[in-house]
């Protein structure tokens, strides 16, 4: 059984292979494969890039339906840019960003000071794992993860304590790579994409995340595939960097033959 010490040691060391290794992929202080609609892929430039990983966020918050008097919570927040661009543009009025890693909080801190400072209390970072959030039962209206559940070990408790951290009628969003029916081949991923064979990254399905929303109180789930709008994308913009030959490119060939794909889930407690 992997201990919570195995973990934080793993992340830790995952992300500062992304510092050391991925920044070409992972640069802006966004840490995700991005979604690219609307941007041009047969000339990508840094701006875009980035602009992919923020349109990511937003198409992430648009589905919660924030509103100004709602209290926001992103659980694994890495860096914490997300959290920052959820306050600055979408105005609720507390947002929250939690991670597993101090090193990330601390990130999240450093690279958000000005937007802290300038929120005046409003925006915040702080360390807690996904299965134990440390807010008060019913301190959140809106919570969101993205790309971030592989990391978590158990779905269900995740989505427990975000019901009791939310009060109702709350809202929850999930981002996340995840397998479109109840059998995951986790072999067939490890083989192809060298991930979730570390005893630490958990690959699910969206039919398990389906089940542990309605399972724990939340109903309303809509389930919407965006795959094709973050693969390709994220894979182009892979092949104009070192990376071109990676296993990145593998993630459309287990999006093409129907083992992964991309969903935003969203579901609401009443």
């Amino acid at each position: 059984m992997v201990k919570l010490g195995d973990i934080e040691e793993l992340h830790a060391a995952y992300n500062e292979q992304i510092d050391d290794v991925y920044g070409a992929l992972f640069e802006g202080g966004f840490l995700n494969f991005g979604y690219w609609r609307g941007i041009d892929l047969t000339s990508l430039s840094r701006a875009d890039r980035l602009l992919s990983m923020q349109q990511l966020y937003r198409v992430t918050l648009r589905s919660l339906d924030i509103k100004p008097q709602d209290r926001l919570l992103e659980v694994a927040c890495g860096r914490g840019r997300g959290t920052a661009l959820a306050l600055d543009e979408f105005c609720p009025a507390e947002a929250h960003g939690i991670d597993l890693l101090p090193s990330q909080v601390e990130k999240a801190k450093e690279l958000n000071a000005q937007e802290v400072g300038d929120s005046k209390g409003r925006l915040q970072y702080g360390e807690g794992s996904a299965d134990n959030i440390p807010y008060a039962d019913g301190y959140f209206d809106k919570v969101f993860t993205i790309e971030a559940i592989h990391h978590f070990p158990n779905l269900d408790d995740f989505v427990s304590d975000v019901a009791r951290v939310t009060r109702k009628p709350a809202r929850l969003t999930i981002t996340a790579a995840l397998s479109p029916t109840h059998d995951v081949p986790t072999a067939k991923l490890a083989e192809l994409l060298g991930e979730f064979d570390d005893g630490v990254s958990v690959h699910y399905s969206v039919v398990s995340v389906e089940r542990a929303l309605r399972e724990n109180g939340f109903t309303d789930v809509h389930v919407a595939s965006i795959g094709d709008d973050v693969w390709y994308g994220m894979v182009s913009w892979a092949n104009q960097t070192e990376f071109k030959d990676s296993l990145i490119g593998n993630w459309i060939k287990a999006h093409e033959a129907g083992i992964v794909d991309y969903y935003l889930v969203s579901a609401s407690t009443e």
